[in-house]
């Protein structure tokens, strides 16, 4: 344990009859980095003004660093400024009228610290962010990238407990955002600061996180690392919102070496792996990826295991790799699956074979 980072129990907000967050709770440890992903309207961002103190929550308790800012239970309520947090919105939020150095320095004139002080931290701010030389500018003559990290450096300059991020490269073009993800990992490592990240973005969940929350609908779905969110998805929605998951009603018929045996709705046979316990006889969903499936053509040699026949619904070329859309033959109603890989087997109406190996394939407990 690295000590305590931030405590949320409990936590629900309300607007009028919308339940916006819903008794959610987690624990992040000191210096690392938790991600609430989800899509728009889960919840995630108003579960982050809340920890920040911009919202007030109907119940719950907070803590950050040790320091009890929220617990509604003794109506306790901190104001933002009393947090001792750092916070970069979406929108980044630079005063266009003030130059870069007036930017980043504005949390400390508002907390009235020498201006020596003030130039010695501003100065050291900018260098953590790469911004040497461009005190002088506004905002207006920078790219997107630069102005995200004035925001961040303006987030920091004060020495936060705890730095709360709501989508800050949703702002830059792709290539930009791609660079800036690894970039802002190793910022945050380099400064050990605890981190709460809101995004819709998987990717750049899976690359910034140590930990990450799946919500939906106000509620934590699952949470875990990277790793283990992808690998072991707790529901269908988590299997489909992080990766794009392929999903196939199923039945289990028995168990064979730490493995289930299920039988899919089209009467296809398919071993899986699961974190979770089944009975013979209980319904689930089969779950794999687009990137563990592979693929045959109708004439060739394939496994005799694990095997889907599907017909070619659609094929497009990405660049090294085929990206498949796929009826399953056999099914009473339209099923399809996805499949990326780089083999070029055939075209639209073509029959193929998928095979998806055991280890690869997840059955998951029906639900949300």
């Amino acid at each position: 344990m690295q000590g305590e980072g931030v405590i949320v129990k409990g936590l629900t907000k309300t607007f009028g009859k919308v339940v916006a967050v819903n008794n959610i709770s987690f624990e992040l440890e000191r210096g690392r980095v938790l991600t609430l992903l989800g899509p728009s309207g889960c919840g995630k961002s108003t579960t982050l003004l809340c920890i920040a103190g911009i919202e007030r929550p109907d119940s719950g308790f907070i803590s950050l660093e040790g320091k009890v800012v929220t617990d509604t239970s003794r109506k306790l309520f901190l104001p933002p400024e009393e947090r001792e947090i750092g916070m970069v919105f979406q929108s980044y939020a630079l005063w266009p009228h003030m130059t870069v150095f007036d930017n980043v320095a504005f949390p400390l004139v508002l907390r009235k610290y020498p201006k020596d002080e003030i130039r010695r931290r501003v100065r050291e701010a900018l260098a953590l962010v790469g911004l040497e030389g461009l005190e002088n500018r506004y905002p207006y003559q920078l790219s997107g990238g630069q102005q995200q990290r004035v925001a961040l450096a303006r987030a920091i300059v004060y020495e936060p407990r705890v730095l709360l991020l709501d989508e800050p490269l949703s702002n830059l073009d792709a290539k930009i955002r791609d660079h800036a993800r690894f970039w802002l990992r190793e910022f945050q490592r380099k400064l050990n600061i605890t981190v709460i990240y809101v995004t819709h973005d998987q990717a750049e969940a899976m690359v910034l996180s140590d930990k990450i929350a799946v919500m939906n609908e106000g509620k934590i779905l699952q949470i875990g690392t990277p790793k283990e969110i992808y690998e072991n998805p707790a529901s269908p929605f988590v299997a489909d919102f992080i990766g794009g998951a392929n999903l196939l009603p199923a039945v289990v018929e028995g168990t064979d070496k730490g493995y289930y045996l299920c039988r899919t709705e089209e009467g296809y046979q398919i071993t899986a792996r699961s974190p979770h316990s089944f009975k013979t006889g209980d319904r689930c969903l089969i779950s794999f990826r687009p990137i563990h499936a592979e693929i045959y053509g109708n004439d060739e040699k394939a496994p005799e295991e694990n095997i889907l026949l599907c017909e070619i619904m659609y094929k497009a070329y990405l660049g090294g790799v085929y990206d498949y859309r796929l009826l399953v033959l056999e099914a009473k109603e339209t099923r399809t699956v996805r499949v990326t890989t780089e083999k070029n087997v055939g075209d639209k109406g073509d029959k193929v074979k998928v095979y998806v190996p055991p280890r690869h394939v997840v059955a998951i407990p029906l639900g949300s």
